[in-house]
């Protein structure tokens, strides 16, 4: 489970090293809007 702020830096780490950093992003973001489901 990732916090917000963790996938953030998840991502910003990604975008250094490759172009797929939006598709982490939007699975950031769905696992986020997941999680909010749940609660």
């Amino acid at each position: 489970m990732l916090t917000r702020q963790e996938c953030e830096l998840e991502t910003s780490l990604q975008k250094r090293r490759s172009h797929h950093a939006t598709n982490l992003q939007q699975a950031c973001h769905v696992k986020l809007i997941a999680s909010i489901a749940k609660t």
